[in-house]
């Protein structure tokens, strides 16, 4: 009978503790919303830069992908509690190796998307920040051949950073 009773004892406060932890934030992945936020936005993100015209559209879509996957919150375009806004900035190809008769070897695509994060109900945890990544890819290959893989693997990259930003409290 105790066994028993120890048992239910221990469970009770585990159930309890896990609930009243829960009642403070939202935690998966190392992610934290306040338990008051419940809803977000993604204003179209627009294009400041030489690059293939729809790529913007595309990241929009991955970010709001994105926090649906990854938090609780619900899409909404009236009163969000947090709002997404941004641009991108930078799209350009650079030479980044060498081989041994001094020509380039490797191409460098770099992105580079500001976004601004706006928290209506937390004004104190609003930031604005430029988040930059790129992929490297065989000077023999055409851009337009890799392009789109490439900028999916970098938008990858970015979204992280821009997810771990606004919801780790790091």
């Amino acid at each position: 009978m105790n066994i028993k009773f120890l048992l239910l004892s221990i469970m009770m406060v585990l159930i309890l503790s896990t609930g009243l932890t829960s009642c403070f934030f939202y935690t998966f992945k190392d992610i934290s919303i306040k338990p008051d936020v419940n809803s977000y936005f993604v204003e179209d993100i627009t294009l400041n830069t030489n690059a293939p015209g729809s790529i913007h559209n595309t990241f929009t879509e991955m970010l709001k992908q994105k926090i649906n996957t990854e938090t609780r919150l619900r899409s909404t375009e009236s009163d969000p509690h947090i709002i997404f806004e941004g641009s991108i900035d930078g799209f350009t190809v650079t030479s980044t190796a060498t081989d041994s008769q001094n020509t380039a070897s490797l191409n460098k695509l770099e992105i580079r998307i500001r976004i601004k994060y706006t928290n209506e109900l937390h004004p104190e945890e609003n930031w604005e920040q430029t988040f930059s990544d790129f992929a490297n890819f065989d000077r023999n290959v055409n851009l337009s051949d890799v392009q789109d893989a490439l900028i999916k693997e970098i938008y990858e990259l970015i979204l992280d950073k821009i997810i771990t930003r606004s919801f780790s409290n790091w």
